[in-house]
């Protein structure tokens, strides 16, 4: 599987424009960019808790607070 990100010139255009304009502070943009993505995305919101759910999941496992079924 390739993680690389698909770029497309266009899109890097517009990402970079709005970067340009955007006033506010770095953090805030990156959240409103992943919140846009998330939206275009349908399913991906729920991949990504699924995703940090098994992780949190594992840590307890490990720990010892959790057994495994």
């Amino acid at each position: 599987m390739n993680n690389e990100p698909k770029t497309n010139p266009d899109w890097e255009a517009l990402m970079s424009q709005a970067a340009r304009r955007y006033d506010g502070d770095a953090d805030a943009f990156l959240r409103c960019a992943m919140a846009a993505y998330l939206d275009a995305h349908p399913g991906m919101r729920e991949h990504l808790e699924e995703l940090q759910l098994r992780e949190q999941l594992e840590k307890l496992r490990q720990s010892g607070h959790m057994a495994e079924a």
